[in-house]
């Protein structure tokens, strides 16, 4: 009976058209559940939300998380469950790495940055070596390429 009652709440959703009123309102239903569900260690996933409570199928969610007036919500849901995780003393560090690159994208992009100006200052430093600069030059070079990597070293340390 709980999965035909699950089952059809799902048919009812799919290929649905989401108003900006119904996406608030889900917005409200998340931050309740939120609350409700505080203390549930093992709620570590939105699934938990949309698929378990609400019976919404991944591809109706992905289209929820498009709209503009449901990403706050989505984003304290982030941090919720982020939160959940790092008090969490019995979740893995291989999951809790996996929830970082999945949820914190903001974080990943920033990773991703600094990985490529790493790799652009290291381009660099072969590419000095290339030219063949006076043992001068490339000192001149090294140490802007350090001072960047410190203000680089300095903005990290602030995330």
């Amino acid at each position: 009976m709980g999965f035909e009652k699950g089952h059809q709440k799902s048919r009812k959703i799919f290929d649905k058209v989401w108003t900006d009123e119904e996406v608030i309102a889900l917005g409200e239903e998340l931050l309740i559940w939120m609350q409700k569900n505080d203390k549930n260690k093992d709620i570590v996933h939105a699934s938990n939300f949309y698929g378990a409570e609400k019976g919404i199928p991944k591809s109706e969610w992905k289209k929820i998380l498009q709209r503009a007036y449901f990403l706050p919500y989505y984003e304290q849901l982030l941090e919720w469950l982020g939160r959940k995780l790092i008090n969490n003393r019995n979740i893995s560090t291989r999951i809790a790495d996996r929830f970082i690159d999945m949820y914190l994208t903001d974080l990943l992009d920033h990773e991703k940055e600094k990985l490529k100006t790493q790799l652009e200052l290291e381009r660099q430093y072969k590419i000095d070596d290339k030219i063949h600069a006076t043992p001068e030059e490339i000192d001149h070079n090294k140490k802007i390429i350090d001072a960047l990597l410190a203000l680089q070293a300095q903005k990290d340390a602030s995330y």
